[in-house]
């Protein structure tokens, strides 16, 4: 009986335990790093030019495609795995992740593969 209660209570401790020490979140990267003028494309769709700036928006950043570009994306935000770009709404539109030097690749909604360079 004693060996029971005596699990029971290491168990409990164990589950009542935070992260292991060194366990964290990726930090962000600075707005002032991301902004400028990045070139994005979405497989199947025609690349364009957006800007991202440090301008406050609703959910994030300002973001200006530029030159008829087909993406309605008028906001940013970095997040842990790197940077979501978001529509006027702040939903996000595509999800990019750092993939080498000032490149970013992921997905849109709909799961075509993007990609974001300068």
């Amino acid at each position: 009986m004693r060996f029971r209660t005596t699990l029971a209570a290491l168990l409990l401790v164990g589950a009542c335990a935070g992260p292991p020490a060194g366990a964290r979140s990726p930090a962000l990267m600075s707005p002032e790093t991301l902004a400028g003028v990045w070139t994005l494309t979405v497989e199947g769709r025609a690349a364009c030019k957006l800007r991202l700036t440090v301008t406050p928006a609703a959910q994030g950043y300002g973001a200006s495609p530029q030159g008829g570009c087909p993406f309605a994306v008028a906001q940013w935000r970095p997040v842990p795995d790197g940077v979501e770009l978001a529509g006027p709404d702040g939903l996000t539109l595509i999800l990019l992740a750092p993939s080498g030097a000032n490149a970013f690749s992921g997905f849109d909604g709909e799961r075509r593969p993007a990609r974001m360079v300068r």
